[in-house]
């Protein structure tokens, strides 16, 4: 570990010798290792307690979810999606010494960049990421607030992914949206970013008129059940199929389900703890026999 009075390149150098490149889902991302990951833990877990989360803002969020950002929306008459594009990559040095300014003295602020920009920008994967893109765009997400409170529209935001509903919502407002953003220099994503028709999805749950409570859509959860079906009835064969899910996904999957429909969740569960004789299905079984939801380290929830 360096000292604190090392300068912003030496603590640049010294956190790429402790960082590795990966993949995540198609984009490029970083992993920190050894005593990186140990400051990165405890610079998210300050940086966490000095944020204080608008009511819009759901991503990264202790105690929020998928599915409450969706019900926010629910029944909505008219609904709006704004996708803003490479959010992290979007997060620059300056953006970050302008967002965390009143959290971090000079020196402090020269640690904590060299330790988690990569490039001069936030990296995808590490453990200070997502908070720090909710304190740089929190000045943003309170100007948009002040619209939406105007113009009587329930606003969310899940990490770059915003969401719109009310019946205000309509091409002036998408405008006036999008000069905010500009204003404070964010880029959108224009194939993105649309109105929604009468088929209806906020963070891939289903908010259609008529329902009282987000819906998994009916799509996902055949195709869980059929994948559910299979893996009973020719066990780890199944996996030679290229249709099929790898075990983790289905697992994650079903970890996703429960949030949103617990009895599905619980029926399929059911249904996987009687194979047993694999060993990811084994720990699997033991952890919901047991009454504990073990499934965090599937990250991966084929999302």
């Amino acid at each position: 570990m360096l000292p604190a009075s090392a300068s912003l390149s030496e603590w640049d150098n010294w956190a790429g010798e402790n960082s590795r490149p990966v993949r995540f889902r198609g984009r490029d991302g970083w992993r920190s290792v050894g005593p990186l990951d140990s400051l990165l833990k405890r610079m998210a877990g300050t940086l966490q307690s000095e944020y204080s989360a608008p009511d819009s803002v759901f991503g990264f969020v202790p105690g929020r979810s998928t599915f409450s950002a969706a019900q926010v929306h629910i029944g909505a008459e008219s609904a709006l999606t704004v996708d803003l594009k490479d959010f992290f990559g979007q997060i620059t040095e300056q953006r970050v010494r302008a967002g965390l300014g009143h959290v971090l003295d000079a020196e402090a602020m020269d640690v904590f960049l060299g330790c988690c920009l990569r490039s001069s920008t936030l990296p995808l994967g590490f453990r200070t990421s997502p908070v720090i893109s909710n304190l740089v765009f929190a000045e943003t997400d309170y100007k948009i607030e002040e619209l939406c409170a105007r113009l009587s529209v329930k606003y969310t935001r899940w990490v770059d992914d915003l969401v719109f509903s009310g019946p205000s919502v309509d091409d002036a407002f998408l405008a006036e949206v999008l000069d905010i953003l500009t204003s404070f220099g964010w880029v959108c994503n224009e194939k993105k970013t649309r109105f929604m028709s009468t088929r209806r999805f906020v963070l891939g749950l289903n908010i259609a008129k008529g329902l009282d409570r987000p819906h998994v859509p009916r799509g996902i959860k055949r195709e869980l059940r059929k994948q559910v079906y299979y893996l009973r009835k020719f066990g780890v064969a199944h996996f030679s199929n290229d249709r099929a899910w790898p075990l983790p996904r289905i697992l994650g999957m079903i970890a996703y389900v429960k949030s949103v429909d617990p009895n599905l969740a619980l029926r399929l569960e059911q249904q996987l703890v009687q194979l047993p004789k694999d060993p990811l299905l084994a720990a699997y079984s033991s952890a919901v026999g047991g009454g504990k939801w073990q499934l965090a380290m599937l990250s991966d929830i084929g999302m």
